[in-house]
């Protein structure tokens, strides 16, 4: 049988190049119940921010009533250190927009 290849076996030239293979990192980020219309304010300088990364998928989560009530985004990072930058430079994270936010490291299975 075939054993399948990982990336640095197909491309070793890859190890330890300005090509390096990225990590990707889940952003979940829930909305402080009292930010008001600070998404809305923010939501330009947001989507500016986001057209300097490598962002897989993301968008706004809705609550049961349709409302924006948070921000899920797949994120390619060089580490999680770089990961964390990116959540915590975003405009929105900036203006204290979330309640929360967790980072998650993640492996790509389906739809990739």
């Amino acid at each position: 049988f075939f054993k399948q290849k990982t990336a640095y076996e197909l491309m070793p030239s890859l190890v330890g190049s300005e090509m390096c293979i990225r990590d990707s990192f889940v952003i979940h980020a829930i909305d402080r119940s009292d930010a008001g219309s600070l998404r809305a304010h923010t939501r330009p300088a947001h989507l500016d921010y986001l057209n300097g990364f490598d962002i897989t998928f993301g968008g706004p989560m809705l609550d049961d009533d349709g409302v924006m009530c948070g921000s899920l985004i797949v994120v390619q990072a060089e580490n999680r250190a770089a990961a964390e930058a990116f959540a915590a430079g975003d405009p929105y994270a900036l203006a204290g927009l979330f309640e929360s936010v967790v980072i998650t490291a993640m492996k790509p299975v389906l739809g990739v």
